[in-house]
Formats: C-alpha cells, sequence, structure tokens
C-alpha cells in the first residue's frame, strides 16, 4: 500500500526550487564593468564577467547573453557605437562592420546582448566634438546565479524527500477512564 505523501516537505521543496530557479535566472545585480572618460575615436574596451568569473564558466545553459548598458554623458551631441571584437582583448578591428548598438545624444544609454567571453568596445563616433564619459553596466543574475543554484538543488532535494517519506505512525486512540462512570454511579445512588 502506498503511503501519504509529507504535504509541507513538498510545498516548501517545490518553493525552494522555484524561487532557486528564478534568482539563477533572472538578471537581478548591476555590475560596473568599465567606466571612462574618452574623447572621439577613443576606445572602451570591455568583456563581461561576474563574481565568480566570466559567466561562460557557469551559466551558459541559463544566459547565454548578458543585458548590458553603455550610458554616456557630454557637453555636446554626440554618436556612440557598440562594436564586438570576438576574441581580440584589444579590439584592433572594432570599428570594421555595422556597430551593435548607437545612440546619438548630449547623454543617454543603448543596451544590447553581449556574449560571455567576447569583447567590446565602446567608443563616440570619429569627428564627435568633445570628451564622453561612457559608463558599462552588466545585468546578471544575483552573485552569478550561485545562490539559486544551490537553492534549485536544495529544493528538489526536499521535494523528493517529501515524495517518499513515509508519515509517523499514528497515534492510538485515547483509553476511556472508568471515572466519569464511577462517579456517576456514585451520585445516582446518592
Amino acid at each position: 500500500m502506498r503511503q501519504p505523501v509529507r504535504r509541507g516537505w513538498v510545498a516548501v521543496g517545490a518553493l525552494l526550487t522555484v524561487v532557486g530557479a528564478l534568482l539563477a535566472y533572472l538578471p537581478l545585480t548591476s555590475t560596473t564593468s568599465a567606466s571612462s572618460t574618452v574623447g572621439a575615436g577613443e576606445e572602451v574596451i570591455f568583456s563581461i564577467s561576474s563574481p565568480l568569473g566570466t559567466y561562460g564558466t557557469q551559466l551558459d545553459l541559463f544566459h547565454p547573453y548578458i543585458e548590458v548598458t553603455v550610458s554616456w554623458s557630454a557637453t555636446a551631441a554626440i554618436v556612440v557605437e557598440v562594436f564586438g571584437c570576438g576574441g581580440d582583448a584589444n579590439c584592433t578591428n572594432a570599428t570594421r562592420g555595422a556597430p551593435l548598438a548607437s545612440g546619438n545624444a548630449s547623454s543617454g544609454s543603448i543596451s544590447f546582448k553581449a556574449q560571455s567571453g567576447v569583447y567590446y568596445a565602446a567608443l563616440p563616433r570619429a569627428g564627435s566634438s568633445g570628451a564622453a564619459q561612457l559608463t558599462v553596466d552588466d545585468l546578471g543574475p544575483l552573485a552569478g546565479g550561485l545562490p539559486g543554484m544551490v537553492l534549485f538543488a536544495m529544493g528538489l532535494v526536499v521535494l523528493i524527500a517529501g515524495l517518499v517519506r513515509s508519515p509517523p505512525e499514528p497515534l492510538p486512540p485515547p483509553e476511556e477512564e472508568d471515572e466519569p462512570k464511577e462517579l456517576a454511579a456514585q451520585l445516582s445512588r446518592d
């Protein structure tokens, strides 16, 4: 005969599993990858990393691409462009090809999906006047997703334990005491 499941264990296990999956996947924390004041044609080179190393080493399953925002402020309107450099850490051929994202204003921001392990260059287009403050922020899961993965694994263990664990033995019914009957019989005699 099949034993009934422990509903409390199953509920806690399911909750931990869902919360863990969300923490491992959802981008909750912002990390500034680079910040610099540059002139026209000068570039800010960056690659995406997390507190636990490159996202690619742990989280390619969950995060093959990371949301990156490049923001800037300048004294006059400038064109800011972002180019992919592949594995070239110096971005020697950064400005060849179409930009991944671009914006035109005295201040603003542009967003794009960056791939882990790839270098990028953000720069004001040559011909723009004045210097600009460029800041690169990437949005990733809390501590690289590790707390979420741990909660997910714990949730699975608790969920499975709740499904296979047998409930405690029921308590035997209480024995009736003879005192009330004896007391009633004694009162009826009096």
